[in-house]
């Protein structure tokens, strides 16, 4: 969890105190928002808890529409999207 720099020697890769802050200067909003997903990180974390539970109810439509029938199914989508 170290990398060598020339100039300063062994240093952290991440900063674990404040993770706003990065070599002394504040990262601002889009910075941390729109910068890579490390491995490990919290918004890693919460991308795949989120992309695996939009993806099992994605797989359980069909078989929703067909227990309750085409129509009925339909109409329960319908209202989901409305009520979200």
């Amino acid at each position: 969890l170290f990398q060598l720099s020339p100039e300063i020697g062994r240093r952290p890769m991440f900063d674990l105190v404040s993770p706003l802050i990065v070599d002394g200067v504040k990262r601002s909003w889009c910075q941390r928002t729109f910068a890579p997903l490390g491995s490990g990180s919290l918004r890693g974390a919460i991308f795949t808890l989120v992309s695996s539970s939009m993806g099992a109810g994605m797989l359980s439509i069909p078989l929703a529409i067909y227990n309750c029938g085409l129509a009925l199914g339909s109409i329960m989508i319908i209202v989901a999207a409305l009520t979200f």
